[in-house]
């Protein structure tokens, strides 16, 4: 077998990818593999992952994948020139990895709130970054520790080009092409949880609050419009009858964040109002320069409890809620106006938070991959 992986290989360089502690085909890695597998023959990509499901869909796709454990997967991991990661090494396998291999911290994100790559203690030999303040005014690390290097991120030439999304059916990628999109995106807080059971899935807390769902439903349907909601999948809602309600509404759709292959950004491209609090997706998506609802109930006790790296009310080009009764007003407005006062302030924000706003992220890691 490994005899057939080397020829299959030849005289290429090996570059390995894997995201979310192995268990997911998302986020930057996902779409620079996409990009090095079909533009680079120089080189050959594969997929490192832990989770079976994965490994079975990517091998019925006919992509190359390996399943951590096997002996294709240490023989690549053992001998990769490159290595991608969204958070940590054990994205792929870092037992395995080699000390020759150079590892690419592509990161899942501009933060908005504080935090430092230094704690995981781990090797970079290049850290990506999408806006130039992090190389002097804010870092994710201490600025002298890692190769930090403006290129932007790979998930962004998705949203920037007309390429069809990954791993959509053709039912849902109707629906969101052929109607008004709304997306509600939230951040994980642990402020909010009702229960906490260490770095698992299942913290739920009362997300809905007072959301008057035959309204939103009433002005889904008037409009045309669809609501998808992706929660932090670190965080699910309360079982409540709102909640149920969504669940069975024709005109909602809820991705399913525990879904390996859930990928925010096939949804994002064809969003045409978002509402989020305080993620790091805002930064991504001004570069479509459309409408932002902030849904920042709790902003007050937040930026008591969490470190914000900005002033919230400079970065956030959108009205601030202070409940959902505001959301849905908010929606009513821009949906009837096809668009809010905000573009002129957004275009200044994406201006300090991405430095390219083209589709060619890729390209620049894959170049700068080369010359480590």
């Amino acid at each position: 077998m490994i005899e057939d992986l080397t020829n299959d290989i030849g005289r290429k360089d090996i570059w390995i990818f894997g995201s979310r502690k192995g268990q997911f085909y998302d986020d930057n890695s996902k779409y620079l593999y996409l990009y090095v597998l079909n533009h680079k023959t120089d080189i050959y990509p594969v997929w490192i992952t832990k989770n079976k499901i994965v490994y079975e869909r990517l091998k019925l796709e006919k992509l190359p994948v390996a399943l951590v454990g096997s002996e294709a997967a240490n023989y690549l991991i053992e001998n990769a020139k490159c290595a991608f990661i969204n958070i940590i090494h054990s994205d792929l396998e870092k037992s395995r990895l080699s000390e020759n291999t150079k590892i690419i911290q592509l990161w899942h994100g501009t933060p908005m709130k504080f935090n430092d790559i230094s704690q995981f203690n781990e090797r970079y030999d290049l850290v990506s970054l999408a806006s130039s303040l992090f190389l002097k005014e804010q870092a994710l690390a201490p600025h002298d520790m890692f190769n930090f290097q403006i290129t932007g991120y790979p998930r962004n030439d998705f949203l920037l080009n007309d390429d069809i999304p990954q791993m959509i059916e053709q039912d849902t990628l109707d629906k969101l092409q052929n109607k008004k999109v709304i997306t509600f995106l939230p951040t994980y807080s642990e402020e909010r949880d009702e229960r906490k059971i260490g770095d698992k899935r299942g913290k739920s807390y009362d997300i809905w609050g007072e959301l008057n769902f035959e309204k939103l439903n009433t002005m889904l349907v008037e409009n045309n419009a669809l609501f998808v909601i992706k929660l932090h999948p670190l965080q699910s809602p309360s079982h409540c009858d709102v909640h149920k309600k969504l669940e069975e509404s024709a005109n909602v759709l809820i991705i399913d964040s525990t879904d390996p292959f859930a990928d925010v950004y096939a949804y994002l491209k064809y969003t045409d109002i978002m509402i989020t609090d305080y993620s790091s997706v805002l930064f991504d998506y001004l570069l479509l320069n459309r409408p932002v609802i902030f849904s920042c109930f709790d902003l007050e006790s937040y930026s008591q409890n969490r470190q914000l790296r900005f002033d919230y009310q400079a970065i956030t080009p959108g009205v601030k809620t202070a409940s959902w009764s505001e959301v849905l007003t908010q929606i009513d407005w821009v949906l009837k106006m096809g668009d809010d006062q905000f573009a002129g302030e957004r275009i200044k924000v994406n201006n300090t938070f991405n430095f390219y706003q083209d589709n060619k992220s890729c390209e620049r890691i894959y170049q700068s991959a080369k010359m480590l």
